[in-house]
This record gives structure tokens, sequence and C-alpha cells, in this order.
């Protein structure tokens, strides 16, 4: 029930929402874009539709068993930095 409750909060965010997490990094929630909120578990950047393509399919499947992780920034600084190189807005 929780977790239902923490989703649906997610969900009514705006997009790319910057908060901080519990270990002190930094991520987005809400409707972020892939090349913000994901990347492949070797460390590659999301850089194609294809790649984009593929996250959605892991989400139906479970994330946790794609190629795909979240990404996380180690400062505020660094995540709004990338967010202002894609050129996309942060709230």
């Amino acid at each position: 029930m929780e977790m239902a409750r923490t989703l649906q909060a997610i969900q009514k965010l705006p997009s790319n929402c910057l908060f901080k997490n519990p270990a002190g990094t930094w991520s987005f929630a809400g409707s972020v874009d892939c090349q913000l909120g994901y990347r492949y578990k070797d460390g590659r950047l999301i850089e194609s539709d294809d790649d984009v393509e593929a996250i959605r399919k892991a989400h139906r499947f479970g994330l946790g068993f794609s190629e795909f992780c979240h990404r996380v920034f180690p400062t505020k600084e660094a995540a709004i930095a990338e967010a202002q190189r894609l050129g996309l807005d942060v709230n």
C-alpha cells in the first residue's frame, strides 16, 4: 500500500523534478527525459531513439532485469549542468 502511494505521488510531480536521495546523491523524478533519467549499467549514456525504445520495453518487464539503471549525480550542480547540456528545464 505504501509503495502505491509513493508511486502516485511521484506521478504527480512536474517533469524533471530534482531531488536529493537519502544517500546524498541527486536524481530526477516525475516525467523525466530518458537521457537525463537513465543510463546503461556499464556507464554508457542514452543517446539514440533505439535506446529510448529499449528503456520503454525494459519498464514493461522490470528495469532490474535490463541493462539500464537510473542516473544519479554526485551534486545538485552536476545534475543541473547535465539537464542544461541536454536543453532541459529543471523543476
